[in-house]
């Protein structure tokens, strides 16, 4: 009204016609960000642009060209795949006007389970030295995201035993391998010892008796 009266009075005073008020325009158009790939589920944040002549009066997201209901503030959370659209009116004493940006929304990308870790490895340990005959303890280490699934002994590559526990008849490396399972998958994890030959044990023949014999030995001779 005060406007139409200004146009008016300016008739009135010089005759002339008076300069209409401009539009308002976007001088940077609206535009979509987001801080992953497009797709349901990520969040969406509108920007306006910049404004001459007025300034925002409404925000609308839009999928496929039709307006989502309730969907009218800066940022929006697809919920499904197609073009997402933001349209920015703009509104001023000439009028308004609109500015639109559209982006291509895929299908979530689905989150890989991770397979299981250990956090701690397998280790071997024995009550005695690392020899044939010894009994060896495989221990499995700390799993995250699974649990052992099996346990085996190998030398060479080729298995020798399964469980925790074994008792080597020959010489060589020996591993103790730990497989765990879990959603993510499987993980394999091992320990190596080597196993010496078995130490014999001592002969009381060459023993302190072995020197007790040797010692009597001249006095049988003498005695012939």
């Amino acid at each position: 009204m005060n406007d139409a009266l200004a146009r008016l009075r300016a008739l009135e005073a010089g005759g002339g016609t008076p300069t209409p008020t401009p539009a308002p325009s976007f001088s940077t158009s609206a535009s979509i960000t987001s801080d992953g790939s497009p797709q349901v589920g990520e969040t969406l944040a509108g920007n306006d642009g910049t404004i001459a002549n007025g300034s925002v009066s409404a925000r609308q997201w839009l999928l496929n060209g039709t307006a989502i209901s309730g969907a009218t503030g800066a940022t929006y959370v697809p919920t499904q795949t197609g073009d997402h659209s933001y349209r920015v009116t703009a509104t001023g004493p000439g009028g308004t006007a609109t500015s639109t940006a559209t982006v291509a929304v895929a299908a979530a990308t689905p989150t890989p389970t991770p397979a299981p870790s250990f956090t701690t490895s397998p280790s071997i340990t024995t009550d005695g030295t690392p020899q044939v005959g010894e009994t060896f303890t495989g221990n499995d280490g700390i799993v995250t995201g699974g649990t052992v699934q099996s346990r085996r002994w190998l030398r060479g590559g080729t298995q020798v035993g399964t469980g925790a526990a074994f008792t080597p008849t020959d010489t060589g490396d020996y591993v103790f391998e730990v497989t765990a399972t879990g959603a993510g998958g499987s993980t394999v994890a091992s320990a190596t010892v080597t196993v010496a030959a078995a130490t014999p044990p001592a002969s009381p023949f060459f023993g302190s008796s072995s020197s007790t014999w040797g010692s009597t030995s001249p006095t049988f001779g003498a005695t012939a």
